[in-house]
């Protein structure tokens, strides 16, 4: 049998908790989220704390810094939309990249190689390279008090999704991304790849 150590939160920094919670619930799905800011470029810039809701609703969930919110969500905020880009592993670099700090409405875009193409129902481009994007507007949002560590939370709606040909099935309406990326513990990126194991029953 294995031994366990007991772990009280209400004596951990968030800090410490992060390592422990964050390096548990993995492998995290990367929302890649372009945004339009006030002077009218683009931000970039991925979020690991983010899940699909329903079929048409998806959480991201922004930490919000000692001093202000995250650019990404002072952008959704105000303009009520913006466009959740999914990459693979052979973006995993241009995902890193975006993740750099910088100035209010400077964009990511001139860190990384990237073609942004207009969007159908949202004013905000989507990332050309990503296998599928999805245009969002804002559902809700909250402010989530985590023991004085605020949080911006918010569900997005989708509204349309641009998504590469070549794992599209247009017939069943399957997509299959062969090389998912996700986060795993501390700055590490993880790799999915399918299980022998198939289900015994479908619905």
């Amino acid at each position: 049998m294995r031994m366990k150590t007991f772990v009280n939160y209400a004596s951990l920094t968030q800090r410490e908790r992060q390592k422990i919670t964050g390096a548990a619930i993995i492998p995290r799905p990367i929302a890649w989220i372009s945004t339009r800011n006030l002077n009218g470029s683009i931000n970039v810039a991925p979020f690991s704390f983010f899940v699909m809701l329903s079929p048409s609703m998806l959480v991201v969930s922004f930490t919000k810094g000692d001093t202000k919110s995250k650019d990404s969500f002072v952008n959704i905020h105000r303009t009520k939309e913006a466009v959740v880009n999914i990459g693979d592993t052979h973006l995993v670099e241009a995902i890193d990249n975006t993740s750099q700090p910088l100035d209010y409405n400077e964009s990511e875009l001139s860190l990384v190689n990237l073609n942004m193409l207009d969007s159908q129902l949202v004013d905000v481009p989507f990332i050309q390279e990503a296998l599928v994007s999805f245009e969002v507007v804002l559902h809700d949002e909250m402010l989530l008090d985590d023991d004085g560590k605020h949080s911006n939370v918010v569900v997005l709606k989708i509204v349309g999704s641009h998504i590469n040909k070549d794992i599209y099935n247009e017939e069943k309406g399957y997509v299959t991304i062969n090389s998912p990326i996700s986060r795993l513990a501390g700055a590490a990126f993880g790799a999915s790849t399918p299980l022998t194991y198939t289900r015994k029953f479908t619905k």
